[in-house]
């Protein structure tokens, strides 16, 4: 049976669909979103694996009364084709386009706006807290890798303490997130996945038995777990557990989940799946390469352009170089894949400690380890923010000397707004001990990691998503803090990382005369900085592409202030309040004011009578 996914409506149709219609279903759900992603990039292969889990979410329960609630929500495709937004696919993550995650804006069928892992189950407990019609279900679909993270836990151990709330757990468990999972709770996992006998039986009671049998089976469980198994700790914290199941048979799933519907208690069913379901390339990816993708051909599947070089790949180079001169410890959160550090665990597998979808453990296992050993912490600038506590307490207050690398820093194209790198800065600079450096290019970038790997205090090196054509590097002497890219005469221009290029190119095609700075050290401000204005007395323009609350032009500004500058200064930053979407980034630049045009609007107004 064929689907026309793009006049879907309403997801009401498929409760009248058999179980082969359902079948079908899947199948056509499968090979439209391999479409979609290899035009547009995104999440492909949790997308594949989920499938059957949110066709079944939406044939037992009712999305018009129930509330369905994705952790990250990367893997909700599914979910937002049956709600009608199939039409909207050609769009997905481009401006003003469909988002790669959950909305509130989109649709009212998405309860739980968050790019960010681990949060839905304490979104679950609000919504049953505050639910006035107690036949709303509320139902939550989690992954195994971020129901170990901290706050999912302590969701998990609030709601089995409550009565009459009655949460459904689903738990998504491929063994995977980015790269496959980590930690205790995922070799409890395995146990589980791994014992063929109670898994068997668990499918062919759900398979093949009445709902009455089912339940005496369910009832009787606890002692064959106990037979073949060690107690897991969901039951534990107060939750009835289901599982595992097959979760890409769709007949186990609608049955395992009309069971929880009816059991009326707390309960976490476990469903199997495999990442990337439907699709060979992504099924058989061990490494993650098929979880966020850019456009690809369907036929060849992802292509490694061997051109360019990430600077993900270009630090993890980096990295690898300084350890096989000396010791160091390297952590990470769970992004062997994303910060590409597969060479360097292969090289010094003991050195690098993977601590799983964890940030907050991250850093305060970096403080402490950095007290004996040197230690390099590697984070994403929107995931840094979830340890923002343990980097300011432990780290920057304690004077730890931990080198920290930032990702994706600055602007960040097509993940829309929950995945941008323009907070960290306004983190970090409100930090005690801290310096933060940004290099122009890659050879700034790798001679900044080399030349202050050693500080005695904590240092925070940023760098964009951006990959770059292949080429040979430079020692370039970063001792200085700030150096003059170009000389004018009718006023100074301020930049960092990448975007003193960006400004170079606007002054060089419309022939402006100005003096071009391109400052390596952010914070504390670039050492003889601020004497070196006052000494020039000129317009000042600062342009950034980060949040302006905590910026190095609202730092800059206030400096000058305290000197009695006269001269007029501007600070081009990402206004208060305003989110960036999806977009490239000169989209994103635009709805900003950053764009060229607003440089040279601004440069017109530093020199204004």
């Amino acid at each position: 049976m064929k689907f026309d996914l793009n006049e879907i409506k309403d997801p009401s149709f498929i409760k009248d669909l058999t179980i082969d219609e359902l079948k079908d279903l899947a199948s056509c759900l499968r090979d439209f979103i391999i479409d979609k992603v290899s035009k547009n990039g995104g999440h492909l292969a949790s997308n594949l694996g989920s499938v059957e889990l949110i066709l079944g979410m939406h044939y037992v329960f009712d999305c018009h009364v129930d509330k369905f609630i994705f952790d990250v929500s990367h893997q909700a495709y599914v979910h937002k084709i049956l709600t009608g937004r199939g039409k909207d696919f050609d769009n997905l993550r481009k401006y003003n386009g469909l988002s790669g995650f959950a909305s509130y804006k989109e649709s009212s069928f998405d309860h739980w706006e968050s790019g960010h892992s681990s949060t839905s189950l304490a979104a679950q407990a609000g919504y049953l807290l505050t639910r006035t019609n107690k036949d709303e279900k509320v139902i939550s679909l989690i992954g195994d890798a971020s129901i170990n993270n901290g706050i999912a836990l302590e969701a998990l151990n609030y709601m089995g303490s409550l009565k009459g709330i009655n949460p459904i757990i689903i738990l998504n468990d491929n063994n995977m997130s980015i790269s496959p999972s980590k930690g205790f709770a995922s070799r409890s996992f395995s146990k589980l996945r791994t014992s063929n006998l109670y898994q068997k039986t668990n499918n062919f009671f759900a398979n093949h038995t009445p709902t009455a049998i089912r339940n005496v089976f369910h009832r009787i469980k606890g002692s064959i777990k106990g037979f073949i198994l060690q107690d897991n700790y969901f039951e534990d914290m107060g939750f009835d557990y289901m599982g595992p199941y097959d979760g890409n048979n769709i007949k186990i799933v609608i049955k395992s989940l009309k069971a929880a519907k009816k059991l009326n208690k707390p309960c976490i069913v476990h469903f199997v799946t495999k990442k990337g379901k439907g699709y060979s390339f992504a099924e058989n990816d061990k490494i993650g390469l098929y979880h966020g993708v850019n456009p690809f051909s369907k036929e060849e599947g992802v292509k490694i352009d061997e051109s360019t070089i990430s600077n993900s790949l270009l630090v993890a180079n980096t990295l690898l170089e300084i350890r096989k001169q000396k010791e160091f410890s390297l952590i990470t959160p769970a992004m062997i894949r994303g910060s590409e550090l597969e060479e360097f665990l292969k090289e010094y597998p003991s050195s690098l400690i993977d601590v799983g979808i964890n940030e907050e453990l991250a850093a305060c296992l970096a403080s402490s380890m950095s007290r004996r050993q040197k230690v390099v912490l590697t984070l994403y600038s929107t995931f840094a923010q979830r340890s923002f506590d343990f980097l300011l307490n432990d780290i920057c207050r304690t004077n730890s000397p931990v080198t920290i690398l930032i990702d994706r820093a600055d602007i960040v194209p097509t993940d829309g707004d929950t995945h941008q790198g323009i907070y960290d800065l306004a983190m970090f600079s409100l930090m005690p001990n801290v310096s933060i450096y940004q290099g122009r290019n890659q050879s700034e970038l790798r001679s900044l990691i080399k030349e202050k790997f050693n500080l005695s205090s904590p240092t925070v090196i940023r760098y964009s998503k951006d990959s770059f054509k292949k080429e040979i590097l430079k020692d370039v002497d970063v001792s200085k803090d700030f150096e003059i890219v170009k000389e004018g005469k009718l006023g100074l221009i301020i930049s960092y990382g990448e975007n003193v290029d960006y400004v170079l190119s606007c002054l060089d095609d419309n022939d402006l005369d100005y003096t071009l700075i391109n400052v390596r050290r952010i914070k504390p401000i670039a050492k003889g900085l601020i004497d070196y204005l006052i000494k020039e007395d000129k317009p000042v323009l600062i342009y950034e592409n980060v949040y302006k609350n905590g910026s190095l032009g609202e730092a800059i500004a206030s400096n000058l202030a305290f000197m009695n500058f006269k001269n007029r200064i501007i600070a081009m930053a990402i206004d208060d309040n305003l989110t960036l979407p999806c977009g490239t980034r000169e989209e994103l630049r635009t709805l900003a004011k950053l764009n060229k045009d607003e440089i040279i609007k601004n440069i017109k107004l530093l020199n204004k009578n």
